[in-house]
Formats: structure tokens, sequence, C-alpha cells
């Protein structure tokens, strides 16, 4: 049915797609997570709220996710000639891409992290267990075992007087 040269085509393919996803994807990760933090932070509820970063950050996230990628993939070749030093090939498309992509995903951890209650973030402080919750892998989303093996006895104490806090008991003791 495919001849040698038919499938060694199909494979070569199939490498520079993996290729291109897997770096564009890392590397858009790299860029897009700080990114994401930054605007999260710089925005009017964020720890250090600045109107004139988050303002920069976010035009450029908008201005960039608003521009179609063949059209993006075009603006971009002098600047891709720039970095990679020719405008074709897989190794090139990768910088559009990363382009492309890291608006998107800052986003994304933009609205995860806008999604955290302030109420929580709140009580947390004030339990003194914030800095613990935030060094977890998953932060506020992580899952503690139903046995709470996971955890110390003194972080079980801390996140117990935090969910006291929250639910608006008319004594705390």
């Amino acid at each position: 049915m495919f001849d040698k040269q038919v499938i060694q085509m199909i494979a070569e393919g199939i490498r520079d797609t993996l290729y291109m996803t897997l770096f564009s994807t890392i590397i858009g990760y790299v860029i897009g997570l700080p990114f994401g933090v930054l605007l999260h932070v710089t925005s009017e509820k964020g720890l250090h709220p600045n109107r004139i970063i988050y303002r920069i950050g976010d035009f450029i996230c908008n201005i960039i996710r608003s521009i179609p990628f063949l059209i993006l993939l075009i603006l971009l070749i002098p600047f891709t000639r720039l970095i990679v030093g020719k405008s074709y090939g897989s190794i090139a498309t990768i910088v559009p891409l990363v382009i492309c992509a890291a608006p998107y995903i800052a986003r994304v951890v933009e609205s995860s992290l806008n999604e955290v209650d302030a109420g929580v973030i709140e009580a947390a402080k004030a339990a003194k267990i914030h800095n613990y919750i935030m060094s977890l892998p998953d932060g506020y989303d992580t899952i503690v075992n139903g046995d709470g093996l996971n955890i110390s006895q003194g972080q079980k104490q801390m996140l117990t007087i935090a969910r006291a806090m929250l639910s608006d008991a008319k004594m705390l003791i």
C-alpha cells in the first residue's frame, strides 16, 4: 500500500510535529506561567497592585491572542529569522507557536489564581498556614488524604483553625 519513501515521509512528519509541539509547549509554559502570575499579582485584587504593569501585560496578552495564527506567523517572519536564522522549517515554527501559546497559558494561570477565594487566603494567613499551603505542589487545590497522613499534626491544627475562621462561628476558642 505505502512504499518505503511514503512511510519515511510520514515518520518524518510525525517526528517534526511532535518536536514542534513538545518544545513550543515547554517554552510556552516557561514564558506563560510567570506572565500569568505577574498579571494576577499586579491586578487590582493582587498582592502588589500596579495598574501600569497590569495594563501593559493585559494589552500584550489581548493583542497577541486576537491575531489569527497564520497572520501572526507571517508577521513574525523577520523576528523568527533574527532568532533562528531562517523563516521555515520545524525549528522556525516554534517561535510563532510559543508567542501565540504563551498569552493563552498566561490567561489560564491568571484565571486559576483568581478563583481562589480571598477569604480563604486571609484565614490561612491568620492561622499561619498560608506559606505551607503555597509550598504544596497544587497550592490551595491540594487534596489531603482522608486520614491526613500527608500532613503533620501541627499543620492539621492550623488548617482546622483556618476552617473555623471561615465558618463564621459565634465563638472561637
